[in-house]
């Protein structure tokens, strides 16, 4: 009897360990989607919100400097895990259709290949904690040696794997001369509908080999690259310019202007907000229904944010980017029925100007409508509603329309594709408006 005691008790002893050794281990063990990089804007893990970038002292446009011209891209990002992890970084030279450059790092890069964010700091809004991460571009540890498409990623402890974020930038020279107009189509069908881009290029104080073959131009609508035109060739070359006067292939649909919510007040109630509901823990904001535009709406009083956003708060108690808070925000477009073929998306910077699974609208059949609940960072935002039966493209027209008087912000790039080099150089960018560059939304909120 004292021997099968002894027994019992020896392998209770060992199952407790076990059991002791397994709850200590699934403690210690998280286990992380792996993800597959991808040349494009792309949130990797569900606990990062609000990326901005731009240049520095800037809150709209694409996220482009001058090559050794002085400027700073500015990176930010906030993380509700709440855990002060390394975060490593890297930067990819791409070529003109983003794809990865088969150069060396130290071709592109003067500096480390994978340093750290060193730069954060803890939230102290009232509704959502979180972590947030600041990058300055170029810095201390790292300089751009050419010019080009760049796509900068983080990852957490080392572990490109562990990917948190992806965003593409531009590097950019002022190698040749660009001159350029924006107007309504020509074509009559399109005159209401479209804005067309004429532009020239001038290449005399730079040596091309066959330009017309050389350069490549790519054209941006609101920061868009869903829409962008990218094949375009010169309709003729008059001794040293290249002419882009074509008429239908340089053209993007209006669309509509944009939507707009101020959510800086979380007590007022602006224009376009139906409502709110304040809880102890949280504020959830219900933006006034949409529906399909059948005619031009004017545009905000204060002017376009062009899809984008200004990150911040109105509160007396909100002085710096880190005491901004958190809402969750209701969007609902009305619909008789559910699209079988394709989905609605809520579309700007608030999605990082792609077309986000976190950002589709899901269909309610009982109250015949989309909805998105989304939390967003107080601040001013502008949207629009894109349709898509890919998840790759976007159709303005479904909902938005497009009419010919809506503003727009307009990029042109200029590529050059040289024989000699094993990389493509990105020699002009202009940024243009309509109806005028005075439209432009020129807010800065609260930036650190």
């Amino acid at each position: 009897m004292f021997q099968f005691t002894k027994y019992l008790i020896t392998l209770l002893f060992l199952f407790w360990g076990t059991f002791c050794s397994a709850q200590e281990l699934s403690e210690e063990v998280e286990y992380v989607p792996e993800y597959r990089l991808e040349y494009r804007n792309r949130i990797y893990n569900d606990q990062i919100h609000t990326i901005n970038f731009h240049k520095g002292g800037s809150s709209a446009g694409l996220a482009i400097i001058n090559l050794g011209g002085g400027e700073k891209l500015e990176l930010t990002f906030d993380d509700f895990s709440m855990k002060v992890e390394d975060l490593n970084y890297r930067i990819v030279h791409c070529d003109d259709e983003w794809n990865p450059t088969p150069i060396q790092y130290f071709q592109y890069i003067t500096g480390i290949e994978e340093p750290f964010i060193n730069d954060y700091t803890f939230s102290t809004a009232f509704n959502q904690s979180y972590v947030q991460y600041k990058l300055y571009l170029p810095n201390e540890e790292i300089r751009f040696r050419i010019s080009g498409n760049y796509l900068v990623y983080v990852y957490r402890n080392g572990d490109p794997t562990k990917l948190l974020l992806s965003h593409r930038f531009y590097v950019t020279e002022d190698k040749v001369q660009l001159k350029a107009t924006i107007h309504p189509a020509f074509k009559p069908a399109y005159r209401e509908k479209k804005h067309e881009i004429d532009f020239s290029i001038d290449y005399s104080n730079y040596q091309i080999i066959n330009p017309a073959d050389a350069i490549k131009v790519v054209l941006i609508q609101n920061n868009r690259t869903d829409n962008a035109i990218n094949d375009l060739k010169p309709l003729f070359v008059s001794g040293n310019t290249l002419e882009y006067n074509h008429n239908g292939p340089n053209s993007f649909w209006a669309g509509n202007e944009q939507r707009f919510a101020d959510l800086r007040n979380l007590n007022l109630k602006s224009e376009n907000i139906d409502g709110f509901v304040t809880r102890i823990d949280s504020t959830h904001v219900f933006i006034e229904p949409m529906e399909e535009r059948r005619m031009h709406r004017q545009g905000n009083l204060l002017g376009s944010l062009y899809g984008g956003r200004v990150i911040g708060s109105n509160s007396f108690n909100h002085t710096t980017a880190s005491d901004i808070d958190y809402c969750m925000v209701y969007f609902y477009l009305k619909q008789e029925n559910k699209d079988p073929n394709g989905d609605f998306y809520v579309f700007g910077e608030l999605s990082n100007f792609e077309l986000s699974e976190r950002f589709k609208m899901e269909y309610e059949p009982e109250k015949k409508r989309y909805r998105l609940a989304v939390y967003l960072k107080q601040g001013m935002y502008n949207w629009q509603i894109l349709y898509s039966r890919d998840g790759r493209s976007g159709d303005i027209n479904r909902i938005e329309n497009s009419f010919k008087e809506a503003e727009n912000s307009y990029s042109i790039l200029v590529y050059h594709k040289d024989i000699t080099a094993d990389y493509v150089r990105l020699i002009k960018h202009t940024a243009l408006f309509f109806p005028s560059e005075q439209s432009q939304f020129r807010f800065n909120l609260n930036r650190d």
